[in-house]
């Protein structure tokens, strides 16, 4: 017996939204309630991301709340969900933007649970495991493992409907689902060190070295003892064998996590400040 109405708009155009919520009206006579699950995923690491790059991610969740909450309020809807992310929880590397857009949502409905009315909750999801934002995200070819184990820990749709359903009743302003034990991750993400790539023994780091892959530039040797010691960090991190002082990091299969581990062995064994946006 329900009724769909599909309407494209931007959601951070206050204009757009306020001509959706009265074609909504106009067709059903009142709103009851709103899902704001607007969003995009955010990437990359904070020190080459840009104002404009950080804006969009943060648009639809920061801009899109305050737009639809200026359309609505008049309207007194019984409830405003928005779909937050356990990011703003737990944070996560790369995701400064996206961390950032789903704290405004938690922080949006926790300064509205004094206030009669309208209940407004902002509900940190889990992974989902066939569904979702976090589906579709590439990761380096290094980090498909840590990927697949993060999503066979996910929620199903089925058990995500039963926990929206849940959360509704409850009526409390800040839920996370968690399909781990939370007070665990949250121990674990805040005294985690990363693995040093280049602490292993030299026997087991000789033994994962493979050769050279044909690149567009030629080979060309070390000619003094920094440049000995900075292709020594490269060939260790990389696993590749020679490396030449033309050579391309990411050509040869190194991303912005490497790049972090070996700007700080740089600064460690050869005691010099190098900013990673110059490895880029």
């Amino acid at each position: 017996g329900a009724q769909v109405l599909t309407i494209r708009a931007d959601v951070t155009d206050p204009a757009q939204v306020s001509t959706m919520i009265r074609a909504v009206s106009d067709r059903f006579g009142s709103l009851d309630g709103v899902i704001h699950a607007a969003g995009l995923p955010g990437g990359g690491l904070i020190q080459l991301k840009s104002p404009a790059a950080a804006a969009q991610v943060l648009a639809p969740k920061l801009a899109g709340t305050l737009n639809l909450w200026s359309a609505l309020s008049s309207m007194n809807p019984s409830f405003m969900a928005m779909f937050s992310s356990m990011s703003s929880v737990l944070g996560g590397l790369g995701h400064v933007d996206y961390c950032g857009a789903n704290a405004f949502l938690d922080a949006f409905a926790q300064s509205r649970t004094s206030r009669r009315g309208t209940h407004f909750v902002s509900i940190n999801w889990n992974t989902w495991k066939e569904i979702g934002m976090a589906v579709a995200v590439d990761v380096p070819s290094d980090l498909a493992a840590w990927k697949r184990e993060v999503h066979s820990q996910g929620l199903t749709p089925k058990e995500g409907v039963e926990c929206f359903a849940r959360i509704m009743h409850a009526r409390i302003p800040q839920v996370a689902v968690c399909t781990l034990d939370l007070p665990t991750l949250l121990h674990d993400e805040f005294s985690y060190t990363p693995p040093d790539a280049l602490s292993d023994s030299p026997l087991r780091r000789a033994a994962a070295l493979h050769e050279r892959p044909n690149l567009e530039v030629h080979y060309v040797a070390p000619e003094n003892e920094p440049q000995r010691r900075m292709v020594e960090l490269w060939q260790n991190l990389l696993g590749v064998q020679p490396i030449g002082i033309h050579d391309n990091f990411f050509a040869l299969g190194g991303h912005s996590l490497l790049g972090t581990r070996l700007m700080s062995r740089v600064r460690e064994d050869l005691t010099v400040q190098v900013p990673l946006r110059a490895l880029f």
